[in-house]
């Protein structure tokens, strides 16, 4: 089965089409430096991410 999309709350959108995978491994945030693994940093690169969880996580952003 192809997908063109992401599914669920990003149903519709595109972004990360034909990116690798970022798995968000920690809920934790940090503005002034992004630990790898943290949403914070998944959402500052540049290139074309599709982004998963590796469980249900509560991030609290800052």
């Amino acid at each position: 089965m192809v997908v063109y999309c992401a599914p669920r709350f990003a149903r519709g959108t595109s972004g990360g089409m034909d990116g690798e995978f970022y798995v968000v491994t920690d809920p934790s945030d940090d503005v002034s430096n992004p630990k790898l693994g943290t949403l914070h940093d998944v959402v500052i690169q540049t290139e074309p991410l599709l982004i998963t969880f590796k469980r249900p996580m509560t991030i609290k952003l800052e």
